[in-house]
């Protein structure tokens, strides 16, 4: 931990594309509400944001994905 982040709550109607989720590795199909997440550091660019599911990353936050 200790890294901040950014956090964009997507409802997925903007969404056109598949992504896949770095907590459980499944598909986040086109439509499907997510979050968006990329460092707060101002170091980093389109390259380093995450697309996952919302619990996906709460549960990141509690300590159960590595990343």
């Amino acid at each position: 931990m200790g890294r901040a982040w950014i956090v964009r709550q997507l409802t997925g109607h903007t969404s056109t594309r598949s992504y896949t989720c770095p907590g459980c590795t499944h598909q986040i199909a086109p439509g499907n509400a997510h979050v968006v997440v990329w460092p707060d550091d101002g170091l980093g660019g389109v390259d380093d944001r995450r697309h996952w599911h919302h619990a996906c990353w709460k549960a990141r936050d509690q300590g159960r994905y590595g990343r």
